[in-house]
């Protein structure tokens, strides 16, 4: 999608230093509270949960028109607070008389 920065998700093992490429597209992430899973958004479009031990991603939650802000989480991860934008329009018929 034009205008993401969707580059993937990359995590940095402080005892080792080094870096390990979780998935190639996403941004945004946020551990859950069991240290393992990631969640984050992909394409402004989505949630995706990702495992940091078997790498295996599962779309949590999609929209079609919206766009999607960074997911935060409550302290026991039972809920995820986000900002979703979507862009609508009315369309406004304004008769003008005959003196202007």
């Amino acid at each position: 999608m034009i205008g993401y920065s969707d580059e993937g998700i990359v995590t940095l093992s402080m005892a080792s230093g080094r870096y390990e490429q979780l998935t190639a597209f996403g941004q945004w992430p946020v551990w859950l509270p069991d240290s393992r899973h990631l969640l984050f958004v992909s394409a402004g479009s989505g949630f995706h949960a990702v495992d940091s031990v078997t790498r295996e991603v599962r779309e949590v939650f999609t929209v079609r028109r919206d766009v999607l802000g960074p997911p935060r989480l409550t302290r026991d991860g039972s809920q995820i607070v986000y900002s979703r934008r979507t862009t609508e329009a009315d369309i406004w018929i304004l008769t003008l008389d005959d003196e202007f």
